[in-house]
């Protein structure tokens, strides 16, 4: 190996070193200020543009009626489920592939809902709740951290009771 390929091997080692210095600081900034912003939306009670859905999602709850039939869980493959839920998903999405995964059809409602009520991309919350497993609630804090996740998937699953009871 030459002396000039090994200073400019070096160099580049140097620069990379000296590169990784420089942003640690601003990276740290970011996730601190993440971190913060997460911890004040836990903290306080939000007062957002959120309050007339959870006061609708209340209302629907209220007046869905406690003793009701048991039914057959509807199927996310159902066509009726896929007419009622495709204004709340982008334009070309295709349903089949949305719903697979899903237990129930009230489940792949809830995070339609959800996804459509937040501006949360439905393919990355789906992916959060289907594959990785965690709950709407931890999924929403994680993808909308200023958001009141508990609000919110409680306004979501009414929403998607209230779709699902109209299938039979």
């Amino acid at each position: 190996m030459s002396l000039g390929r090994s200073l400019l091997i070096t160099a580049g080692f140097v620069g990379a070193f000296a590169l990784g210095a420089w942003a640690r600081p601003h990276i740290d900034t970011i996730d601190m200020h993440r971190v913060v912003a997460q911890k004040n939306a836990a903290d306080s009670p939000s007062t957002t543009a959120a309050e007339p859905r959870a006061a609708e999602a209340r209302r629907i709850a209220e007046t869905t009626p406690k003793a009701r039939v048991e039914r057959a869980p509807v199927s996310p493959m159902s066509p009726e489920l896929h007419e009622r839920l495709q204004p709340l998903l982008r334009k070309g999405t295709k349903m089949a592939i949305a719903a697979e995964g899903f237990k129930s059809g009230e489940q792949f409602a809830t995070l339609a809902h959800a996804s459509r009520n937040l501006d949360i991309n439905f393919m990355v919350l789906k992916d959060r709740v289907v594959t990785q497993r965690k709950s709407l609630v931890a999924a929403i804090r994680e993808l909308k951290p200023e958001a009141n996740a508990l609000r919110e998937a409680e306004l979501a699953r009414a929403a998607a009771k209230e779709d699902v009871s109209g299938i039979e």
